[in-house]
């Protein structure tokens, strides 16, 4: 959490508002959903008959690219796609001569790391101007001849940015309704403790996987307004298995700080069209300074208490304060617990198994009361 300080201090934590953070990180990523599903809202009920897709932008690499000359890659080819005329329409003299096909789009850059080295792409949702006449086969049927012009156009053209495209069809799919498509634009992978958890029943990482990608096509096909699985991938990419099953943290250290390094002041996600507005269009610093609660004291911890603490709590409290979906009352009785076994000089794993096991799994349950001394 330590880094470039631009918030200031908030309770005593120093926020760098740095997406690949895993703090910061999934404290602008939860932010960012919310406000996706306020504008899905928006979306639907103004464009009803619009085609709603998700999909990835990326190319081939290698170990020891530069991770960032590929995603400033990838961006210059976007811009270039939105300016054809069958993907953003053109008028001449005030009329529309050449209709347009996208509505507007949401779009987050990510990165996964395999035995080729970085793995940058980019993770769109995306409106499409069906005409409201199709029935169901022709909308299918509009949908997939836009995503094959996409991807012979992106194919083509990537050469002419230093890259080589890379597609393929399952990788851009239809949503049914705006809702989904940013359900379907987060819960895109699965993170490694969820792995592990299963992994520990018994199952292998393969076996792990298929069952958890099976919950999230079943999550996705109930889906009912609401985006559920919000913790699964609420760092919108940056945690993200590659096809080995490997996340950002199993990268070497030194390629963490390389990324870290490359990435400093990339704009890592972008929005257009109908799907911007004032709440969408913000920068990730300032979705985190949302969070900020300068001058608002919630729960503090005595000095003397603190420091006996081990550096793994730590992360757990801070963690817990960061997570905007919990009550400030969640957060004060579990530092108020911390507190209260800390000056009984409770064994470190003690402290944090009982703090671990008043968290609740879900933001809505009830968090347990502070256990007795």
């Amino acid at each position: 959490m330590s880094g470039g300080l631009k918030s200031g201090w908030t309770e005593g934590i120093i926020h760098c508002n740095r997406r690949l953070c895993p703090v910061c990180g999934l404290r602008i990523a939860v932010r960012r959903i919310l406000v996706l599903r306020a504008r899905a809202k928006w979306v639907g009920e103004h464009h009803p008959m619009a085609l709603h897709t998700t999909g990835a932008l990326t190319c081939r690499h290698r170990d020891g690219n530069e991770p960032r000359q590929k995603y400033d890659a990838l961006s210059l080819l976007w811009d270039e796609y939105k300016k054809q005329d069958w993907v953003s329409g053109r008028k001449k003299r005030g009329v529309v001569v050449v209709p347009r096909t996208l509505l507007g789009y949401f779009m987050a850059a990510e990165d996964t790391f395999g035995i080729n080295g970085h793995h940058p792409h980019l993770q769109f949702g995306a409106s499409l101007d069906a005409p409201p006449t199709l029935g169901e086969d022709g909308r299918i049927a509009y949908f997939e001849a836009f995503r094959d012009r996409s991807q012979a156009w992106f194919r083509e053209n990537a050469p002419r940015f230093g890259i080589t495209g890379e597609w393929k069809d399952r990788w851009m799919t239809m949503a049914t309704s705006p809702i989904d498509a940013v359900v379907r634009y987060t819960l895109k992978g699965e993170k490694e403790e969820a792995v592990s958890a299963l992994m520990g029943q018994g199952l292998t990482r393969k076996e792990a996987l298929t069952r958890l990608w099976l919950e999230k096509e079943a999550a996705v096909t109930a889906i009912s307004g609401e985006v559920v699985g919000l913790a699964r991938e609420a760092t919108l990419g940056q945690l993200k298995l590659d096809r080995t099953g490997a996340s950002f943290f199993d990268m070497p250290v030194i390629e963490q700080v390389r990324l870290w390094n490359a990435t400093k002041g990339m704009r890592w996600f972008r929005v257009g069209g109908v799907w911007r507005d004032a709440q969408t269009d913000k920068s990730d610093e300032a979705l985190a300074e949302e969070n900020e609660t300068a001058g608002i004291r919630i729960a503090g911890i005595a000095h003397s208490a603190w420091t006996y603490l081990a550096c793994e709590i730590w992360h757990v409290l801070a963690g817990l304060v960061e997570d905007v979906r919990f009550s400030r009352g969640c957060v004060a009785n579990v530092w108020e617990a911390a507190q209260a076994m800390a000056f009984e000089r409770m064994d470190q794993r003690s402290i944090r198994d009982t703090l671990v096991s008043m968290i609740p799994a879900s933001p809505e349950q009830e968090i347990p009361r502070t256990p007795e001394s």
